[in-house]
Protein backbone atom coordinates (compact mmCIF):
# COMPACT_ATOMS: atom_id res chain seq x y z
CA UNK A 1 0.00 0.00 0.00
CA UNK A 2 2.81 2.35 0.89
CA UNK A 3 4.49 1.63 -2.45
CA UNK A 4 1.36 2.58 -4.36
CA UNK A 5 1.08 5.81 -2.42
CA UNK A 6 4.73 6.58 -3.16
CA UNK A 7 4.20 6.05 -6.89
CA UNK A 8 1.14 8.28 -6.91
CA UNK A 9 3.03 10.97 -5.04
CA UNK A 10 5.97 10.82 -7.49
CA UNK A 11 3.63 11.07 -10.47
CA UNK A 12 1.86 14.03 -8.92
CA UNK A 13 5.15 15.81 -8.33
CA UNK A 14 6.27 15.13 -11.90
CA UNK A 15 3.02 16.54 -13.27
CA UNK A 16 3.40 19.59 -11.05
CA UNK A 17 6.98 20.18 -12.22
CA UNK A 18 5.99 19.83 -15.87
CA UNK A 19 3.06 22.20 -15.43
CA UNK A 20 5.30 24.67 -13.63
CA UNK A 21 7.98 24.66 -16.36
CA UNK A 22 5.36 25.02 -19.07
CA UNK A 23 3.70 27.86 -17.21
CA UNK A 24 6.95 29.70 -16.60
CA UNK A 25 8.35 29.08 -20.08
CA UNK A 26 10.10 32.00 -21.74
CA UNK A 27 10.91 32.93 -25.32
CA UNK A 28 14.27 31.74 -26.62
CA UNK A 29 15.11 34.50 -29.09
CA UNK A 30 14.98 37.66 -27.01
CA UNK A 31 18.05 39.53 -28.23
CA UNK A 32 17.55 43.20 -28.95
CA UNK A 33 19.53 42.75 -32.19
CA UNK A 34 16.97 40.95 -34.32
CA UNK A 35 17.75 39.42 -37.68
CA UNK A 36 16.25 42.37 -39.55
CA UNK A 37 18.18 44.83 -37.38
CA UNK A 38 21.42 42.96 -38.05
CA UNK A 39 20.81 42.97 -41.83
CA UNK A 40 20.04 46.70 -41.71
CA UNK A 41 23.24 47.23 -39.74
CA UNK A 42 25.28 45.40 -42.39
CA UNK A 43 23.63 47.36 -45.21
CA UNK A 44 24.42 50.71 -43.62
CA UNK A 45 27.78 49.68 -42.13
CA UNK A 46 31.28 49.12 -43.46
CA UNK A 47 31.32 47.50 -46.95
CA UNK A 48 33.65 44.73 -45.82
CA UNK A 49 31.09 43.49 -43.28
CA UNK A 50 28.62 42.70 -46.05
CA UNK A 51 31.33 40.88 -48.01
CA UNK A 52 32.46 38.88 -44.96
CA UNK A 53 29.01 37.78 -43.78
CA UNK A 54 27.06 37.50 -47.03
CA UNK A 55 29.87 36.79 -49.52
CA UNK A 56 29.10 39.73 -51.81
CA UNK A 57 29.30 43.55 -51.82
CA UNK A 58 26.27 45.70 -51.15
CA UNK A 59 25.49 46.62 -54.77
CA UNK A 60 25.47 42.94 -55.77
CA UNK A 61 23.23 42.13 -52.79
CA UNK A 62 20.86 44.91 -53.86
CA UNK A 63 20.86 43.68 -57.45
CA UNK A 64 20.06 40.16 -56.30
CA UNK A 65 17.14 41.50 -54.24
CA UNK A 66 15.76 43.17 -57.37
CA UNK A 67 16.23 39.95 -59.37
CA UNK A 68 14.42 37.89 -56.73
CA UNK A 69 11.50 40.31 -56.67
CA UNK A 70 11.20 39.99 -60.45
CA UNK A 71 11.04 36.23 -59.95
CA UNK A 72 8.12 36.57 -57.55
CA UNK A 73 9.84 36.32 -54.17
CA UNK A 74 8.22 38.74 -51.72
CA UNK A 75 8.29 39.77 -48.10
CA UNK A 76 6.19 37.81 -45.65
CA UNK A 77 4.37 39.08 -42.60
CA UNK A 78 7.34 38.60 -40.27
CA UNK A 79 10.39 38.19 -42.56
CA UNK A 80 11.51 40.67 -45.21
CA UNK A 81 13.12 39.60 -48.46
CA UNK A 82 16.41 41.19 -47.36
CA UNK A 83 16.44 39.04 -44.25
CA UNK A 84 15.48 35.94 -46.25
CA UNK A 85 18.39 36.44 -48.61
CA UNK A 86 20.65 37.20 -45.66
CA UNK A 87 19.70 33.91 -44.00
CA UNK A 88 20.45 31.98 -47.18
CA UNK A 89 23.76 33.70 -47.91
CA UNK A 90 24.95 33.54 -44.30
CA UNK A 91 24.21 29.80 -44.23
CA UNK A 92 26.15 29.25 -47.47
CA UNK A 93 29.10 31.40 -46.39
CA UNK A 94 29.50 29.84 -42.95
CA UNK A 95 28.09 26.33 -43.44
CA UNK A 96 26.44 26.63 -40.01
CA UNK A 97 23.50 24.52 -38.90
CA UNK A 98 19.95 25.86 -38.79
CA UNK A 99 20.13 26.25 -35.01
CA UNK A 100 23.24 28.44 -35.15
CA UNK A 101 21.88 30.51 -38.02
CA UNK A 102 18.62 30.87 -36.10
CA UNK A 103 20.53 32.18 -33.10
CA UNK A 104 22.29 34.74 -35.29
CA UNK A 105 19.02 35.95 -36.86
CA UNK A 106 16.88 35.35 -33.76
CA UNK A 107 14.63 32.99 -35.69
CA UNK A 108 13.36 29.51 -35.02
CA UNK A 109 14.88 26.48 -36.69
CA UNK A 110 11.72 25.94 -38.74
CA UNK A 111 11.77 29.52 -40.02
CA UNK A 112 15.42 29.26 -41.07
CA UNK A 113 14.76 25.96 -42.84
CA UNK A 114 11.73 27.28 -44.72
CA UNK A 115 13.55 30.45 -45.79
CA UNK A 116 16.63 28.52 -46.95
CA UNK A 117 14.48 26.16 -49.01
CA UNK A 118 12.54 29.02 -50.59
CA UNK A 119 15.59 30.97 -51.75
CA UNK A 120 17.43 27.79 -52.80
CA UNK A 121 14.58 26.64 -55.02
CA UNK A 122 14.43 30.02 -56.73
CA UNK A 123 18.19 30.30 -57.37
CA UNK A 124 18.37 26.71 -58.65
CA UNK A 125 15.12 27.01 -60.59
CA UNK A 126 14.98 27.20 -64.38
CA UNK A 127 14.16 30.92 -64.60
CA UNK A 128 17.22 32.10 -62.67
CA UNK A 129 19.54 29.28 -63.77
CA UNK A 130 18.90 29.52 -67.51
CA UNK A 131 19.29 33.30 -67.40
CA UNK A 132 22.82 33.21 -66.00
CA UNK A 133 24.14 29.73 -66.93
CA UNK A 134 24.24 29.40 -70.70
CA UNK A 135 26.21 27.25 -73.12
CA UNK A 136 28.78 29.26 -75.11
CA UNK A 137 27.82 30.45 -78.56
CA UNK A 138 30.19 30.17 -81.51
CA UNK A 139 29.79 33.85 -82.35
CA UNK A 140 31.03 34.91 -78.92
CA UNK A 141 34.47 36.55 -79.00
CA UNK A 142 37.33 34.33 -77.82
CA UNK A 143 38.31 34.56 -74.19
CA UNK A 144 41.30 36.81 -73.42
CA UNK A 145 42.73 33.94 -71.38
CA UNK A 146 43.30 32.06 -74.65
CA UNK A 147 43.72 34.85 -77.17
CA UNK A 148 46.36 36.73 -75.19
CA UNK A 149 48.47 33.66 -74.51
CA UNK A 150 50.74 32.55 -77.40
CA UNK A 151 50.99 29.10 -75.83
CA UNK A 152 47.30 28.50 -76.52
CA UNK A 153 46.40 30.77 -79.43
CA UNK A 154 45.62 29.93 -82.20
CA UNK A 155 46.01 26.23 -81.35
CA UNK A 156 42.89 26.14 -79.14
CA UNK A 157 40.80 28.61 -81.13
CA UNK A 158 37.99 26.02 -81.42
CA UNK A 159 37.98 25.16 -77.72
CA UNK A 160 34.81 26.22 -75.90
CA UNK A 161 35.85 25.35 -72.35
CA UNK A 162 36.68 22.50 -70.00
CA UNK A 163 34.45 19.81 -68.54
CA UNK A 164 35.00 17.65 -65.50
CA UNK A 165 33.32 16.12 -62.49
CA UNK A 166 33.93 16.81 -58.84
CA UNK A 167 32.66 15.60 -55.48
CA UNK A 168 30.73 17.81 -53.05
CA UNK A 169 30.42 16.69 -49.44
CA UNK A 170 26.86 15.80 -48.49
CA UNK A 171 24.89 14.17 -45.69
CA UNK A 172 23.12 11.04 -46.86
CA UNK A 173 23.22 7.25 -46.73
CA UNK A 174 26.49 5.33 -46.60
CA UNK A 175 26.00 3.76 -50.05
CA UNK A 176 27.00 7.08 -51.59
CA UNK A 177 30.54 7.10 -50.21
CA UNK A 178 33.13 8.23 -52.72
CA UNK A 179 36.52 6.66 -53.41
CA UNK A 180 38.02 8.56 -50.46
CA UNK A 181 35.50 7.17 -48.01
CA UNK A 182 33.56 10.43 -47.65
CA UNK A 183 29.88 10.94 -48.24
CA UNK A 184 29.59 13.04 -51.37
CA UNK A 185 27.51 13.75 -54.43
CA UNK A 186 28.75 14.00 -57.99
CA UNK A 187 28.73 17.35 -59.74
CA UNK A 188 29.38 17.53 -63.48
CA UNK A 189 30.18 21.01 -64.77
CA UNK A 190 31.46 22.77 -67.87
CA UNK A 191 33.30 26.07 -67.55
CA UNK A 192 34.52 28.52 -70.15
CA UNK A 193 37.77 30.48 -70.11
CA UNK A 194 36.08 33.56 -68.64
CA UNK A 195 35.69 31.68 -65.34
CA UNK A 196 31.96 31.16 -65.79
CA UNK A 197 29.87 28.04 -65.46
CA UNK A 198 28.07 27.14 -68.68
CA UNK A 199 26.57 23.76 -67.70
CA UNK A 200 25.92 22.14 -64.30
CA UNK A 201 24.48 18.78 -63.28
CA UNK A 202 24.46 17.51 -59.71
CA UNK A 203 22.93 14.67 -57.75
CA UNK A 204 23.06 10.90 -57.67
CA UNK A 205 22.47 10.12 -61.33
CA UNK A 206 24.18 12.96 -63.16
CA UNK A 207 25.77 10.87 -65.89
CA UNK A 208 22.51 9.18 -66.82
CA UNK A 209 20.88 12.61 -66.75
CA UNK A 210 23.62 13.91 -69.02
CA UNK A 211 22.76 11.23 -71.57
CA UNK A 212 19.09 12.17 -71.42
CA UNK A 213 19.67 15.93 -71.52
CA UNK A 214 21.00 17.20 -74.78
CA UNK A 215 24.42 18.86 -74.66
CA UNK A 216 24.87 20.34 -78.13
CA UNK A 217 28.42 20.95 -79.32
CA UNK A 218 28.80 22.90 -82.59
CA UNK A 219 30.57 21.09 -85.42
CA UNK A 220 34.30 21.63 -85.35
CA UNK A 221 34.34 22.78 -81.72
CA UNK A 222 35.23 20.83 -78.61
CA UNK A 223 35.73 20.87 -74.85
CA UNK A 224 38.80 19.85 -72.88
CA UNK A 225 38.55 16.83 -70.60
CA UNK A 226 40.83 14.65 -68.53
CA UNK A 227 41.74 11.03 -69.20
CA UNK A 228 38.52 9.86 -67.55
CA UNK A 229 36.56 10.91 -70.63
CA UNK A 230 36.57 9.01 -73.93
CA UNK A 231 38.31 10.49 -76.93
CA UNK A 232 35.77 11.85 -79.39
CA UNK A 233 35.26 14.78 -81.72
CA UNK A 234 33.56 16.82 -79.00
CA UNK A 235 36.04 16.15 -76.15
CA UNK A 236 39.82 16.55 -76.40
CA UNK A 237 41.68 14.49 -73.80
CA UNK A 238 45.43 14.03 -73.09
CA UNK A 239 47.42 11.11 -74.47
CA UNK A 240 46.90 8.04 -72.32
CA UNK A 241 49.91 6.29 -70.85
CA UNK A 242 52.29 9.13 -71.73
CA UNK A 243 54.08 10.71 -68.82
CA UNK A 244 55.53 13.68 -70.67
CA UNK A 245 52.95 14.95 -73.10
CA UNK A 246 52.17 18.46 -74.28
CA UNK A 247 53.41 20.78 -71.57
CA UNK A 248 50.82 23.43 -72.34
CA UNK A 249 48.12 20.98 -71.24
CA UNK A 250 49.55 20.75 -67.75
CA UNK A 251 50.59 24.38 -67.75
CA UNK A 252 47.11 25.70 -67.58
CA UNK A 253 44.54 25.31 -70.36
CA UNK A 254 42.34 23.40 -67.88
CA UNK A 255 43.35 25.70 -65.02
CA UNK A 256 40.15 27.82 -65.22
CA UNK A 257 38.14 24.78 -64.13
CA UNK A 258 40.42 24.10 -61.18
CA UNK A 259 40.54 27.74 -60.15
CA UNK A 260 36.82 28.36 -60.47
CA UNK A 261 35.99 25.44 -58.18
CA UNK A 262 38.68 26.49 -55.76
CA UNK A 263 37.08 29.93 -55.61
CA UNK A 264 33.60 28.45 -55.21
CA UNK A 265 34.60 26.30 -52.24
CA UNK A 266 36.51 29.13 -50.59
CA UNK A 267 33.53 31.48 -50.84
CA UNK A 268 30.81 29.03 -49.81
CA UNK A 269 31.57 26.72 -46.90
CA UNK A 270 28.26 24.94 -47.45
CA UNK A 271 30.07 23.03 -50.24
CA UNK A 272 32.63 21.78 -47.72
CA UNK A 273 30.47 21.12 -44.66
CA UNK A 274 27.58 18.63 -45.14
CA UNK A 275 24.12 20.05 -44.48
CA UNK A 276 21.35 18.06 -42.83
CA UNK A 277 18.83 18.46 -45.64
CA UNK A 278 17.18 16.03 -47.99
CA UNK A 279 19.27 14.82 -50.91
CA UNK A 280 16.96 16.64 -53.30
CA UNK A 281 17.79 19.96 -51.64
CA UNK A 282 21.50 19.18 -51.31
CA UNK A 283 21.67 18.48 -55.05
CA UNK A 284 20.28 21.95 -55.69
CA UNK A 285 22.97 23.74 -53.66
CA UNK A 286 25.83 23.46 -56.23
CA UNK A 287 23.46 24.46 -59.04
CA UNK A 288 22.26 27.53 -57.15
CA UNK A 289 25.77 28.63 -56.18
CA UNK A 290 27.10 28.17 -59.73
CA UNK A 291 24.28 30.35 -61.06
CA UNK A 292 24.92 32.85 -58.26
CA UNK A 293 28.62 32.86 -59.20
CA UNK A 294 27.76 33.88 -62.76
CA UNK A 295 25.31 36.51 -61.50
CA UNK A 296 28.04 38.07 -59.36
CA UNK A 297 30.40 38.15 -62.34
CA UNK A 298 27.79 39.94 -64.45
CA UNK A 299 27.12 42.46 -61.68
CA UNK A 300 30.69 43.08 -60.58
CA UNK A 301 32.83 41.87 -63.50
CA UNK A 302 36.21 40.20 -62.93
CA UNK A 303 36.59 42.14 -59.67
CA UNK A 304 33.90 39.97 -58.06
CA UNK A 305 36.40 37.22 -57.26
CA UNK A 306 39.70 39.02 -57.87
CA UNK A 307 41.00 38.32 -54.38
CA UNK A 308 39.90 34.68 -54.40
CA UNK A 309 41.30 34.09 -57.90
CA UNK A 310 44.62 35.59 -56.88
CA UNK A 311 44.84 33.23 -53.91
CA UNK A 312 43.81 30.23 -56.01
CA UNK A 313 46.13 31.09 -58.91
CA UNK A 314 49.58 30.35 -57.47
CA UNK A 315 49.55 28.78 -54.02
CA UNK A 316 52.84 27.84 -52.40
CA UNK A 317 52.67 24.26 -53.63
CA UNK A 318 52.24 25.37 -57.24
CA UNK A 319 55.13 27.80 -56.94
CA UNK A 320 57.41 25.05 -55.67
CA UNK A 321 56.18 22.71 -58.39
CA UNK A 322 56.91 25.27 -61.11
CA UNK A 323 60.28 26.10 -59.57
CA UNK A 324 61.32 22.47 -59.99
CA UNK A 325 59.48 21.70 -63.23
CA UNK A 326 60.68 24.65 -65.32
CA UNK A 327 64.44 23.85 -65.12
CA UNK A 328 63.66 20.18 -65.72
CA UNK A 329 61.71 21.10 -68.85
CA UNK A 330 64.51 23.32 -70.16
CA UNK A 331 67.03 20.56 -69.54
CA UNK A 332 64.76 18.05 -71.26
CA UNK A 333 64.41 20.30 -74.32
CA UNK A 334 68.20 20.73 -74.51
CA UNK A 335 68.61 16.98 -74.28
CA UNK A 336 66.15 16.37 -77.12
CA UNK A 337 67.76 19.04 -79.31
CA UNK A 338 71.30 17.70 -78.73
CA UNK A 339 70.41 14.08 -79.44
CA UNK A 340 68.31 15.01 -82.45
CA UNK A 341 71.30 16.82 -83.98
CA UNK A 342 73.56 13.84 -83.21
CA UNK A 343 71.10 11.43 -84.82
CA UNK A 344 71.01 13.55 -87.98
CA UNK A 345 74.81 13.44 -88.24
CA UNK A 346 74.85 9.66 -87.82
CA UNK A 347 72.21 9.17 -90.49
CA UNK A 348 74.18 11.09 -93.19
CA UNK A 349 75.51 8.55 -95.81
CA UNK A 350 79.29 8.28 -96.23
CA UNK A 351 80.68 9.27 -99.68
CA UNK A 352 82.37 6.37 -101.56
CA UNK A 353 85.70 7.08 -103.39
CA UNK A 354 85.52 7.30 -107.18
CA UNK A 355 88.62 5.13 -107.90
CA UNK A 356 88.75 1.71 -106.34
CA UNK A 357 92.23 0.47 -105.47
CA UNK A 358 92.32 -2.59 -107.77
CA UNK A 359 95.97 -3.25 -107.21
CA UNK A 360 95.54 -3.43 -103.50
CA UNK A 361 92.72 -5.94 -103.91
CA UNK A 362 94.89 -8.13 -106.15
CA UNK A 363 97.72 -8.06 -103.64
CA UNK A 364 95.32 -9.10 -100.91
CA UNK A 365 94.07 -12.00 -103.04
CA UNK A 366 97.63 -13.11 -103.75
CA UNK A 367 98.43 -13.04 -100.07
CA UNK A 368 95.41 -15.20 -99.34
CA UNK A 369 96.41 -17.71 -102.01
CA UNK A 370 99.99 -17.86 -100.69
CA UNK A 371 98.75 -18.45 -97.18
CA UNK A 372 96.58 -21.27 -98.36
Amino acid sequence: MSAAVLVVELVARAVALYASSAYWSQSMHTSTLSGQAWVDELISGHPDRMKINFGMPLHVFTGLIIELRLLGVTDTKHVSLEEKLGIFLYTCVTGMSCRLVGERFQRSKDTVTCVFREILRVLSGPRFYTKFVRLPAVENPPAPYLQNNPKFWPFFDKCLGALDGTHIICSTSANMRDHKGSLSQNVFVITNFNFRFVYVLSGCFIYSDARLNDLPVPDGYYYLGNTGFPQCAQVLVPYRGVQFHLREWAAGNRKPFERIFGVLKKCWQVLVVPMNYSMELQARIPIALCALHNFMLEMDGPEAFAEELARAHDPAGKDLQNLIAEPMWVQYQDYIATHAAADELEEEPEEEPDDVGVGEDEDDNNNVEMNV
